[in-house]
């Protein structure tokens, strides 16, 4: 009985251990969200390393806090300098809590010429939020948020070589534009979210090709917008194509049909490998936006033409 008492009590102070190890785990996490401030220093975290204007992760970095019954959801990072990258070096920005509440991962606004890449973005509410800002590049991140990135009034911008997909949060839609045009979409997969891969809203002139769509109920959600599927060359691959390839050519016979407005000319018949999409230089957006820009009136003027 006596051995039987001291090993109830072994196992309670075990247990006691245990807990306060855990509440210190927790206590690493930066309690508020991080700067990046216009004079280019870093608030909030010891894990972003400054070189001239590259920023770098050295560590993965979380943000949030729990006290008890409570949960603080913040913002991760707020980025207030133009002409700087930020290299997550395959580190995690990340939520403590993931909820729908839980703030944004990245959040760019009134932003220029911002270069995001390389960071695992979890368990926020939204991965990367843009407003106003242009001439921004995001590349080669992996975002598994409830909103993967949401595009406001924003324009210019290249969205490449992402992941946005439901991993260990329940992803809602992988892209959304409001009022944003002109941006070049290219070598992403956009899988398994639970309504939309793409949404756009009063966003035209945006140019989509060489991306998965795969698994979502919805591949794309226009409303009041008409962009490009293709780059007259390559389209995107549709996980729910039916088409064939009489020529075998890789490219479905047929084009895939978004709405009377809207529609891949070339799509793919097989996935694309985004790790072997070349990263964008800055200056081909121009040629890439102008061709967007001139398929479209093409397309409009053969809309009314038939009516």
């Amino acid at each position: 009985m006596k051995r039987f008492a001291i090993l109830v009590v072994l196992l309670l102070l075990f247990s006691l251990v245990l807990v306060s190890l855990l509440q210190i785990e927790i206590a690493k996490a930066e309690e508020e969200t991080i700067y990046i401030r216009a004079d280019g220093t870093v608030e909030g975290t010891d894990k972003i390393q400054r070189v001239g204007n590259i920023f770098t992760f050295t560590d993965d970095i979380s943000t949030g806090r729990y006290t008890g019954a409570i949960e603080l959801d913040v913002d991760g990072l707020i980025i207030e300098r133009d002409n700087i990258v930020v290299d997550g070096a395959g580190y995690a920005l990340q939520a403590v809590f993931p909820t729908i509440d839980a703030g944004a991962g990245i959040i760019l606004s009134g932003r220029s010429n911002v270069t995001l890449k390389n960071i695992q973005i979890k368990d926020y509410a939204t991965g990367i939020h843009f407003v106003n800002s242009s001439n921004c590049k995001i590349q080669g991140n992996n975002i598994d948020t409830v909103f993967g990135i949401s595009i406001r009034n924003s324009s210019s911008n290249i969205i490449t070589g992402n992941r946005m997909t439901d991993g260990t949060s329940e992803s809602w839609y992988g892209v959304s534009f409001y009022h944003s045009s002109d941006n070049v979409i290219s070598g992403n997969n956009i899988t398994n979210n639970s309504y939309y891969g793409v949404w756009l809203e009063n966003s035209s002139n945006n140019i989509f090709f060489q991306n998965n769509f795969l698994n979502n109920p919805i591949q794309i959600g226009v409303e009041g917008s008409i962009n490009v599927w293709d780059d007259d060359v390559s389209g995107n691959y549709w996980g729910d194509y039916k088409g064939t390839d009489g020529d075998e050519d890789g490219i479905g016979d047929t084009p895939y049909v978004i709405d009377e407005n809207n529609q891949d000319n070339y799509p793919l018949m097989n996935p694309v490998d985004i790790t072997t999409i070349p990263e964008f230089p800055s200056w081909i957006i121009l040629p890439l936006l102008v061709t967007a820009t001139l398929v479209a009136i093409i397309c409009k003027r053969r809309l009314f033409s038939a009516d």
